[in-house]
């Protein structure tokens, strides 16, 4: 059953709009998406900060909370879809229909200080997640069918500033990772290249399904500076270490009618089994400058690093060894997001925020698939900050994500594709999101 090798690597991932390249998303702080994320590494004092440089905590003082909710409303559509099977048979179905919807993302954080230059805080957002349905049938059905990454992340930090232009900063993430899948199996066709039809296999017509559930919890770290290089004009960086996962959880098949039934019973494989899988999140480098212009005026302009080249594949290890390990190739490449932006200040009470991003792909033309349909993307944001009183303030973000169209040409030829067989398509994406963070200071 050397062709069930490709089979069963089900897609953990799947195009999510609510995202920076990759799955990356980009909802931990109002404030910063207020200005298309410029602002992250060295901007001026919001305890959300402290997720994304954790030395943004030594900027403030006192005991303070803060909620953050992000909602995003995202499309993602197939144009032009073309598939077959891996035996050539053409395949039937649309172009999937829209695997957007709308997405709601909480954060939470706290802030304590010790003394005048120690401080504590934690954060728990997220930094990865998606989710996405292609309509049952369509034509890229066995890359792609429904799927979820839900991350939740726990960071506990503490910021100290040995010097009055000097902060430095860390503490460990715990990160909790939840991944769901659903696609179709094409029985039809490895009934046919497996045994000669014995079973009434029809390529592209008895189809059958997988869905599986894993979860784990994976442990890194992050560390973060701010330093005032003169009056007005501040540096920061930060470097948040990469985290493995190693998921186990639960494969149930689909049979789908005779066919599935007939395979199952001659060969033991299609078995509902426990799995164990792979999931590397990649570590990122951010650094950034913060320019006060005039005393109302500031200018803001961070560079991101995603080494995404650490996630080559999702590996999935069954415990019914009749299912071999299965791999699907991702290939992912090393991306930068450069984002400026800038703060104008009002009065004492109000205050705007505006920027615009750039954010290059993660993903490479050869292995691009319905997995991760992303491609190079832009980004505007417009916000608003409202201190309400000494002790409460609102944060309010607006934005919206235009991508470049995604190209899609996958080969039943290509490593861990042998029974999903041939696909191409155009991906085409976008995304608009609204925020509101509260801050309490008691």
């Amino acid at each position: 059953m050397g062709t069930l090798a490709a089979l069963c690597a089900a897609p953990f991932l799947q195009a999510s709009l609510a995202q920076a390249a990759g799955y990356q998303v980009i909802s931990q702080s109002t404030s910063v998406l207020g200005s298309a994320q410029a602002g992250m590494s060295a901007g001026p004092y919001d305890l959300s900060r402290l997720s994304l440089n954790p030395a943004a905590l030594g900027l403030g003082s006192g005991f303070e909370i803060a909620l953050n909710l992000t909602g995003i409303s995202t499309s993602q559509t197939m144009r032009d879809s073309a598939g077959t099977t891996s035996l050539g048979t053409p395949l039937s179905g649309g172009n999937g229909g829209d695997s957007g919807g709308v997405f709601g993302l909480p954060s939470f954080y706290a802030g304590y200080s010790l003394d005048d230059r120690t401080r504590l805080g934690i954060g728990v957002t997220s930094y990865f997640g998606l989710g996405s349905k292609w309509d049952s049938g369509w034509q890229g059905r066995y890359y792609a069918g429904s799927a979820s990454l839900a991350v939740v992340d726990i960071t506990p930090v503490i910021s100290f500033q040995p010097i009055p232009s000097l902060i430095i900063a860390g503490g460990p993430v715990f990160e909790y990772a939840r991944t769901k899948t659903n696609t179709a199996i094409d029985f039809g066709s490895i009934d046919v290249a497996r045994t000669g039809g014995a079973f009434g296999g029809d390529p592209g017509g008895s189809d059958g399904s997988l869905a599986t559930r894993a979860t784990s919890w994976a442990a890194g770290y992050i560390l973060g500076a701010t330093y005032d290089l003169f009056e007005g004009t501040r540096l920061g960086a930060s470097y948040r270490s990469e985290l493995r996962h190693g998921q186990r959880g639960t494969a149930d098949f689909g049979l789908g009618g005779p066919t599935g039934q007939g395979l199952a019973a001659a060969t033991g494989a299609f078995a509902d089994s426990r799995i164990r899988n792979s999931l590397d999140n990649p570590a990122t480098l951010t650094f950034g400058l913060s320019q006060q212009i005039t005393p109302s005026f500031t200018l803001f302009a961070d560079a991101r690093r995603t080494f995404w080249s650490s996630v080559k594949h999702l590996t999935i290890s069954f415990d019914n060894p009749a299912n071999p390990e299965a791999v699907t190739v991702l290939d992912l490449r090393d991306s930068w997001f450069f984002t400026q932006g800038g703060r104008y200040q009002i009065n004492e009470r109000l205050a705007v925020r505006a920027g615009a991003a750039y954010d290059a792909a993660a993903t490479r033309t050869p292995t691009r698939s319905p997995i991760l349909a992303e491609n190079t993307s832009y980004w505007v944001a417009a916000g608003l900050e409202a201190q309400l009183s000494e002790n409460l303030r609102l944060d309010f973000a607006l934005g919206h994500r235009f991508m470049a169209d995604a190209p899609i040409a996958l080969s039943s030829t290509q490593t861990g594709n042998a029974v999903r067989g041939n696909y191409r398509g155009t991906a085409s994406t976008s995304a608009d999101f609204a925020a509101i963070q509260m801050t309490w200071r008691f």
